[in-house]
């Protein structure tokens, strides 16, 4: 009987000393997600970014300017493969952040980088164009350059 009293004290004990350690641990969690948080928090001011992590005065849409005319991405997700009709027509030359690109094969927003290959059906003005993301293909849209801003 006490051998059996005495196992089931040592088992409340273990108990005891587990709860307190677990309740250290998520106690130590929420200080590292509260400090991750206000690091986070601080750095965003610091650095002048907005909700989207993208730094104030940048545009994050990306947009390509093509055959005189402006096209961007509606966030409507991006395609694994490509029909026949489209082929390469150039690749992006620059990118700038902080304007929308007004020159052919100029770029800006996040995704577009220089050397990416765009893709069009071969019409004078294509209502889409495609930039290759690697193993993706970023669908932009023929837009009213008058509409961005």
């Amino acid at each position: 009987m006490k051998r059996h009293l005495l196992v089931i004290v040592l088992l409340m004990v273990m108990a005891s000393l587990c709860a307190c350690g677990h309740s250290e641990k998520i106690n130590e969690g929420t200080q590292t997600e509260s400090y991750i948080q206000e690091t986070y928090t601080q750095e965003t001011h610091l650095q002048g970014t907005n909700a989207t992590g993208v730094p104030d005065g940048q545009y994050e849409q990306p947009m390509v300017f093509y055959n005189g005319n402006l096209y961007c991405y509606s966030f409507q997700g991006v395609q694994t493969t490509l029909a026949s009709r489209y082929v390469v027509i150039g690749s992006i030359e620059e990118v700038n952040m902080s304007k929308i690109p007004t020159e052919d094969f100029c770029g800006t927003g996040v995704d577009i980088q220089p050397g990416q290959d765009v893709y069009a059906e071969t019409t004078d003005n294509p209502s889409i164009i495609f930039v290759g993301l690697g193993d993706s293909y970023m669908p932009l849209r023929l837009t009213d350059a008058d509409t961005i801003g």
